[in-house]
């Protein structure tokens, strides 16, 4: 004969013993949800504890990823500014290019002005 509102862990002669006294019966049932709930307690701090732990990891890694962001913005400000120096001095290389070919131009057309001028006297 089983006993109604027993846990299926007590011992056999528990749960099927008509000769168990009540106060004896109360104390087991009693001692067994004690057993239980310090169980469930153990169980639940052993898994807050793994949880704060991988908190704790999380944290490290997002403040790794700050640190590593950080100086990427400190990489890509000091990349941005030399890419700027660099167009500036390409545009001024580009201007000082075009001004010599006029240069080559302005002494070629004068040499040939010269000529010119030379042949036109000479006839």
């Amino acid at each position: 004969m089983a006993v109604k509102g027993l846990p299926p862990t007590l011992p056999r002669f528990a749960r099927f013993s008509p000769t168990l006294g009540s106060s004896s019966l109360r104390f087991y049932v009693s001692t067994a949800r004690l057993t239980q709930y310090s169980s469930f307690a153990a169980q639940l701090g052993s898994g807050i504890s793994r949880l704060h732990d991988q908190a704790q990891m999380i944290n490290d890694e997002s403040n790794l990823h700050v640190k590593l962001l950080d100086d990427m913005e400190g990489g890509v400000e000091a990349a941005t500014m030399g890419l700027r120096a660099e167009a500036k001095h390409a545009e001024k290389i580009r201007e000082q290019s075009s001004v010599c070919k006029l240069y080559i131009v302005i002494a070629g057309l004068t040499g040939l002005l010269v000529f010119l001028l030379v042949m036109g006297f000479s006839h």
